[in-house]
């Protein structure tokens, strides 16, 4: 200024652009490692793992929130002592070594150990793997230490479990092997080499089509197919070949592994021996065989003799008609039952046949009547004349008799039985009423098994084997037809 007049001005000023970008390029990279920190913290997080924070020279120990949770500690920051604490007594000596040697610099500066803690809340017990990095500061002393923690206790369990099962595997007296669902061989237990002969070595990575004769591999396609439905099959009776070739009688239970998603991935076999009850079967089977053809011999014989006494009951006096008329009546409820005996066998051991013919069911089914004895029961048959039926009568007149004499035992007090016949379409639906003591619910599904008795107050001075009305519905299920309360 000069005489209150404006001359001239002067201006200093300083580029501070690149102080502007800088603090642009700053704030930038901030946000990115902000971004970085969280993905790794969202990353860590999600594994379930915790971090820590040793800091040696002020002895505290800085925890993650999953850290504490693990844990179960409220503080983010702890002593060193109190986290000793948590450590089981047991595992604290071979963690102090570890910690020893690492402040020492004899292990490169890293660590990992799997240890137990008490947490503090709970009083639980659960298994911890911690891991580790030291930093040495320039006397080579570790001044801090950064690592993760994480809970394992049910990896540990699960471990344990795995192991518990492999020893119970191992030691079982069956034979168990795992399979894939195209029939490889994945497990062998030692109960399976002594069964078969052949080695885990030998059989793993093998085809289960090597231990299967080969007119039953078919059976393998069935249960194959029936794993990969999902369905277990169990008590499945079938034949098997050792490495000596000898082929021995197995039961298997068979059933589908899945994974933690429910999806099939392979297939577990038990597979036990019954060669001895297979033995003991047909030993029983031929006894009964011999001792049903020793008693049927006789009873001919006798048969006959009453039958003769009844013809010439002039002669021998009407008395010993009476007396053949009741011997008759007793050996023919023998042969009903040596006969049942022996179609017990024929059913076991699968050898059931039928000789069909076409015949009025009205006269098998009053023959049938003719040949039994009762004085207190009243007999009606309602049966249509015309009816003819495709069966094999000896089979049918046994069916008959069994439930004719059923009834006949189970109304101990008389009355009336009916048999009858109603047709439906083209079948013939039979049936047999009585006035007995009835059967209970509980009991009508078993009825048809065999050696099953009904074992109550009423039932207790009626005699029977529990077979006639097994063998009744075997003959008619290899009818074609079936039998229900």
């Amino acid at each position: 200024m000069k005489d209150d007049e404006f001359v001239h001005s002067m201006c200093f000023t300083k580029d501070v652009t690149e102080a502007v970008l800088a603090e642009k390029r700053r704030d930038k990279l901030t946000a990115i490692l902000q971004e970085k920190e969280e993905r790794l913290r969202l990353a860590i997080a999600s594994t379930g793992l915790g971090t820590w924070d040793w800091d040696a020279a002020k002895g505290i120990v800085q925890l993650s929130p999953q850290a504490q949770e693990i844990l179960e500690l409220s503080a983010p920051i702890q002593k060193k002592e109190a986290m000793i604490t948590l450590i089981h007594p047991e595992d604290q000596p071979a963690i102090f070594q570890q910690m020893r040697g690492l402040s020492e610099n004899k292990m490169d500066g890293h660590f990992e150990f799997t240890c137990r803690i008490i947490r503090p809340i709970t009083h639980g017990i659960a298994f911890v793997k911690i891991t580790g990095s030291a930093f040495f500061s320039g006397s080579k002393e570790s001044r801090r230490i950064i690592g993760a923690l994480m809970d394992v206790t049910d990896q540990k369990k699960a471990t344990e479990k795995s192991a518990e099962l492999a020893a119970i595997v191992n030691s079982s007296y069956d034979a168990i092997i795992g399979k894939t669902l195209d029939g490889i061989i994945t497990s062998w237990n030692d109960a399976a080499t002594n069964l078969f002969g052949y080695s885990n070595a030998e059989m793993i990575g093998q085809s289960i089509l090597k231990l299967i004769p080969r007119d039953r591999h078919s059976e393998e396609d069935y249960i194959l197919g029936r794993m990969r439905m999902g369905h277990s099959i169990k008590h499945f009776e079938t034949v098997r070949q050792t490495k000596s070739g000898k082929l021995v009688d197995l039961s298997l239970t068979i059933s589908p592994i899945k994974n933690d998603l429910g999806e099939i991935i392979g297939v577990s076999k038990i597979a036990r021996d019954i060669s001895e009850k297979k033995q003991e079967e047909k030993r029983k089977n031929t006894f009964i065989s011999v001792a049903s053809h020793e008693l049927k011999t006789p009873l001919t014989t006798v048969l006959m003799s009453a039958q003769m006494m009844q013809q010439h009951a002039t002669i021998f006096g009407e008395k010993s008609a009476q007396i053949g008329t009741k011997i008759e009546s007793q050996v023919r409820k023998m042969m009903l039952m040596i006969a049942d005996f022996l179609s017990i066998t024929e059913v076991d051991e699968g050898k059931l046949q039928l000789h069909q013919t076409i015949f009025q069911l009205d006269k098998l089914m009053r023959d049938c009547i003719n040949d039994l004895e009762t004085n207190r029961h009243s007999i009606e048959l309602r049966c249509d004349p015309t009816v003819h039926i495709l069966a094999d009568w000896p089979k049918m007149d046994q069916v008959f008799a069994n439930l004719l004499n059923n009834a006949i035992k189970y109304s101990p007090h008389g009355g009336t039985i009916i048999i009858g016949t109603q047709i439906i379409g083209e079948k013939v639906r039979i049936y047999v009423q009585d006035e007995g003591i009835g059967i209970e619910p509980k009991h009508q599904k078993n009825i048809f098994k065999s050696f099953y008795r009904v074992d109550n107050l009423n039932t207790s001075n009626i005699s029977g084997f529990g077979i006639g009305l097994y063998l009744v519905a075997e003959i008619l299920r290899k009818h074609g037809s079936q039998i229900h309360v």
